[in-house]
C-alpha cells in the first residue's frame, strides 16, 4: 500500500488535534462569562416569597446545572488523552542499520532492508492514525455537548433576566425616599454655630502674618512606572 496514504492520515489527525486544542479556548471563555453573569444575578436579585423569585430560582438552578455540565465536558475533552506519533528520525535509521545488518547475514540485500523499512513505518503510522483518529473522535464530540450545555445555559440566563426585571422595576417603583426635617432644631444649630464663630474669631483679632507651614501633598505613584534613585558621584582625580 502507498506509504502517501498513511502519512496523510497521520499529518491530518496531528493538525486536527491542535485545532481541537484551540477550539476549546471559546468554551472556556464563554463558561467564564457566563459564570460572572450567573454570580451578578444573584448577588442584586431582591429575593422574596414571591413568585418572581421562585421564576428566577428554578431558572438560575437549571442554568447553573448547564454551566457545570459544560464544565465537566470541558475537563472530559481535555484530560485523559494519550496521542501517538512515529519514532525520531534517529532509532529509525538505528532500526533500518539492524535490518541491514540482519539481511546481510541471512543473505539479503539492501532492497529487502528498505522494504522491511517501509513495511515498519506504514505500521507505526497505521497504529497512530488508529489511537489519534479515536482521540480526536472523542474530543470533538465533548466539545460539542460542551457548546450545546453553555447554549442551555445562557437561555435558562436569559430567562431569569424577566423574573429580574420584574423584581427590580418594582423595588425602585414602591421606594419611597423620606426625609425629615425640623426647622426649629435646624434653626438652633445655625444660631449657635454662628455664635462659637464668632467666639473663635473675634474681629479684633490681627490676622497671622506667619502661618504654620504645611507639608508637601503625597505623591501619586502609578504601579507601571519605575522609579530609578540615582546619585552624583564625585568625579574622581586625575593623577597628576
Amino acid at each position: 500500500m502507498d506509504s502517501k496514504i498513511y502519512k496523510d492520515q497521520y499529518e491530518f489527525e496531528w493538525n486536527h488535534r491542535s485545532h481541537l486544542t484551540s477550539a476549546l479556548n471559546i468554551p472556556i471563555a464563554v463558561a467564564t462569562l457566563l459564570g460572572g453573569a450567573l454570580v451578578t444575578l444573584f448577588q442584586k436579585f431582591p429575593f422574596a416569597k414571591d413568585i418572581p423569585t421562585y421564576l428566577f430560582s428554578a431558572f438560575a438552578l437549571f442554568s447553573t446545572i448547564s454551566l457545570v455540565t459544560a464544565v465537566i465536558f470541558i475537563f472530559r475533552a481535555v484530560r485523559g488523552y494519550k496521542y501517538q506519533r512515529i519514532p525520531t528520525p534517529t532509532n529509525i535509521k538505528k532500526h533500518y542499520n539492524d535490518l541491514k545488518d540482519w539481511w546481510s547475514r541471512n543473505n539479503g540485500s539492501e532492497k529487502d532492508a528498505q522494504k522491511d523499512l517501509n513495511d515498519y513505518i506504514n505500521e507505526r503510522l497505521s497504529e497512530a492514525v488508529e489511537r489519534n483518529s479515536v482521540n480526536n473522535k472523542n474530543k470533538s464530540a465533548y466539545i460539542y455537548k460542551t457548546n450545546s450545555a453553555l447554549i442551555s445555559s445562557l437561555v435558562f440566563i436569559a430567562l431569569c433576566t424577566m423574573p429580574y426585571l420584574v423584581r427590580t422595576i418594582n423595588n425602585i417603583s414602591n421606594t419611597v425616599k423620606v426625609e425629615i426635617i425640623n426647622p426649629e432644631f435646624t434653626l438652633l444649630q445655625k444660631e449657635e454655630k454662628i455664635m462659637n464663630d464668632n467666639d473663635n474669631n473675634p474681629s479684633n483679632e490681627k490676622p497671622n502674618d506667619d502661618p504654620k507651614p504645611t507639608g508637601p501633598p503625597n505623591q501619586e505613584i502609578k504601579e507601571d512606572k519605575v522609579i530609578t534613585t540615582t546619585r552624583e558621584m564625585p568625579s574622581p582625580q586625575k593623577n597628576r
